[in-house]
């Protein structure tokens, strides 16, 4: 997290307290969101030479066959993109619907509360749960790209980007530049109506659901519709609601940089970008971006499904998170979840940083437990008996402070200032422990 602070306010020591920590390796711009931890991330080796990325695309792109324009490639670079990849148990529920047709008029059936077996949705479901974690490159291309081919096999066998031995050259690292919480309510949220849909469809058709007694809307008659003579005319699902929320997670290697190839080429004139995926080898790479031959069907970038259905669902959900107000819960969680899924060699300076996190204007505590002894008494000039109230302790503080404070003393040399920096420390940790001791002190 950045930390906004008016440079004309800002003191000189807090000036060095505040300055921001020095790149890491998945560190993007200073607008953006970065790792958190200094974590360095699992990353998969490239499985795809320079020239067979380059075959890949040619084919793609139909190179030679009648009808396709002049391509002339520009950059053929390599990449590692970051990536979320989330994981967790999808319940689904829902109404089904079955009628007749007779004649100019139509009877229908109902029943409610149709629950689906619970769905895993983990790493083997990679169009759904894994996440682009950049804004580099539109992510729609390189979702068709790379996510088909994440596996939980494949991601187990990730390593931490610095273990990485096998590298092309000139390999790039894309900054993770999206919070993990915005990845899971913006991204994911987005897909589970169209997967949750499409799951009550399929499971209605399920011997189980079918052996069932439907009620008409009317509540008059019950019937086993497909045990009867006539089958119905028709069948639909309504209603469908999911839950994910409870079990999503994280998956163990859901941190990670996933390798592509980037080619950027010239056709008709202008500037294209296609994506060939470098994750698996020993099989037909895929290739996404706007094809040149006009007859292949991912031309247009679009993507099959119902899309009022879904959109519907999104704005619904958005509704929800902006009148529910646990958006803080929400991004703290998953803050802790990329903690989790870290190398373990990193896990403990990840909980020294945890720790160094409470500060009081700069500066932060040293020493001292929770409970208060005879010397905070001394450092503020109280006496123990009889107890001082809570106001008396704040004014103690509040003279000592106007005249201790390092932003205070003129003419110090470096020593002398760090000298007067770890006094004022003292003070502000006697100053809280007696502040939690007499808190109720009138």
């Amino acid at each position: 997290m950045e930390w906004s602070i008016p440079r004309r306010r800002l003191p000189r020591s807090l000036s060095r307290t505040w300055r921001r920590p020095a790149r890491g390796l998945c560190d993007g711009f200073r607008a953006c969101w970065t790792l958190p931890y200094r974590q360095v991330p699992w990353a998969l080796p490239f499985n795809l030479t320079q020239a067979e990325a380059k075959d890949a695309f040619h084919v793609w792109s139909g190179k030679g066959e009648p009808g396709t324009p002049k391509i002339t490639i520009q950059t053929l670079r390599p990449i590692h993109l970051p990536y979320y990849v989330f994981e967790g148990q999808l319940n689904v529920t829902f109404t089904g619907v079955v009628g007749y047709e007779n004649g100019d008029s139509s009877s229908e059936f109902h029943r409610t509360d149709i629950r689906c077996p619970p769905i895993h949705l983990g790493a083997d479901a990679g169009q759904t749960t894994a996440v682009y974690a950049g804004f580099d490159f539109r992510r729609l291309y390189v979702r068709q790209a790379v996510s088909r081919d994440i596996s939980d096999a494949l991601l187990r066998s990730a390593v931490p980007m610095n273990e990485l031995t096998h590298k092309p050259d000139g390999a790039g690292v894309e900054a993770f530049k999206m919070k993990p919480s915005f990845a899971y309510l913006n991204r994911i949220l987005e897909r589970l109506p169209e997967v949750a849909y499409h799951e009550a469809e399929r499971y209605m058709e399920n011997e189980c659901v079918r052996a069932l007694q439907f009620e008409r809307t009317d509540g008059e008659a019950r019937i086993c519709p497909y045990s009867e003579a006539r089958m119905p005319d028709f069948e639909r699902v309504e209603d469908v609601n999911f839950e994910f929320d409870k079990t999503a997670r994280l998956h163990d290697r859901g941190v990670v940089l996933l390798p592509v190839w980037v080619v950027e080429y010239k056709m008709l004139g202008h500037n294209y970008r296609a994506f060939v995926s470098a994750l698996v080898a020993g099989i037909k790479p895929r290739v996404a971006g706007i094809c040149p031959r006009s007859d292949d069907p991912g031309a247009s970038g679009g993507m099959p499904g119902d899309a009022a259905f879904t959109w519907k669902t999104v704005g619904e959900l958005r509704e929800h998170e902006s009148t529910n107000n646990q958006g803080w819960k929400v991004r703290r969680y998953w803050l802790d979840e990329v903690a989790r899924v870290m190398p373990e060699w990193q896990k403990d300076d990840a909980r020294r940083t945890r720790a160094n996190r409470r500060n009081f204007g700069g500066f932060r505590s040293k020493g001292g437990g929770d409970e208060a002894s005879s010397d905070d008494y001394a450092l503020l000039g109280l006496v123990q008996n009889p107890p001082p109230t809570a106001a008396a302790i704040a004014s103690a503080f509040r003279a000592i402070a106007m005249t201790s404070h390092p932003d205070r003393q003129q003419g110090l040399t470096d020593a002398e200032h760090m000298k007067c920096t770890e006094r004022f420390q003292q003070l502000l940790a006697a100053h809280s422990r007696l502040r939690r001791k007499h808190s109720t002190t009138e």
